[in-house]
């Protein structure tokens, strides 16, 4: 990815965390994915295989008590290898 793509992906990332504590949760993901398959006229559909495919992705890396929430590093680190994931 580059520089765009990160301060895009920072950028929603930081709107949808209002909490301000370095995550975003699942439904928060979801609307994440949904936007940008809005901005890319993307199928709408494809949403929950996505976040599926994220919660295997990270699962193994996510304590229990933050199962359901997603922080910027871990997204960002897998946008960086599987993109399309994303986007």
């Amino acid at each position: 990815t580059n520089l765009h793509s990160e301060e895009k992906f920072k950028f929603a990332f930081l709107l949808l965390d209002e909490e301000n504590s370095g995550y975003i949760s699942k439904n928060e993901l979801e609307i994440l994915i949904k936007l940008n398959f809005k901005l890319n006229n993307g199928d709408i559909s494809e949403i929950r295989k996505r976040i599926n495919a994220i919660e295997k992705e990270l699962g193994s890396n996510l304590m229990e008590y933050v199962k359901d929430f997603y922080s910027y590093e871990d997204l960002y680190g897998l946008l960086e290898k599987r993109p399309l994931l994303l986007y």
